[in-house]
């Protein structure tokens, strides 16, 4: 009777142990399966904090509007001198009476620009220093500068475009004189 309750209990512990074993490697599997998302989120947030690094490393700059306009050059605050003044023009007392115009001034080159597009001082900072960037990009760059090449194509295709429009009236001015030289000599009406 002893023996049978041993071997009861031993089988009895067999069984949890092979219940444990099971469970423990369940746990194992579900404990690496963790490990790899995690070790994968971790590489997935180097990959983002890299990138980002790399694209502040880059200092590039998009303007508004201009989009083509990418390699800008960093403006160095120490070397700005920036005034607000009172704005002109449409607008009325409240145009005159606040100081939301920008003049910004370049201290190394002397390049000075002016900015009173919006109401807002913030804005209109922003947008001095976008002009900014944009003049210092044509100075250093000159003739080869991707803002210079943009507006000579732009000027020429203006260009291309009004002469055009320009032989499309001259025809059609051709072809009325044509109808109406065609029509008097033989006026016969009626």
């Amino acid at each position: 009777m002893i023996d049978a309750l041993q071997d009861l209990q031993l089988s009895t512990l067999r069984e949890e142990t092979t219940l444990l074993r099971e469970l423990l490697v369940k746990w194992e599997q579900e404990l690496s399966l963790q490990k790899e998302a995690l070790q994968e989120a971790h590489r997935e947030k180097e990959s983002v904090d890299a990138r980002r690094e790399e694209l502040a490393s880059l200092a590039h700059v998009q303007t508004a509007g201009k989009k083509d306009y990418v390699d800008l050059p960093v403006l160095n605050e120490d070397e700005l001198n920036e005034q607000f003044v009172r704005g002109s023009g449409p607008g009325g007392q409240a145009t005159n009476k606040t100081s939301n115009c920008v003049v910004l001034r370049h201290i190394p080159t002397g390049i000075v620009v002016k900015c009173h597009q919006t109401r807002s001082v913030e804005t209109n900072r922003k947008r001095a220093r976008e002009i900014m960037r944009e003049k210092l990009e044509v100075t250093n760059k000159g003739e080869e500068s991707d803002i210079l090449k943009n507006k000579k194509e732009s000027i020429q295709r203006k260009q291309d475009k009004r002469k055009k429009a320009n032989e499309n009236l001259e025809k059609k001015r051709l072809f009325k004189e044509a109808l109406m030289a065609d029509s008097k000599p033989g006026d016969d009406r009626g």
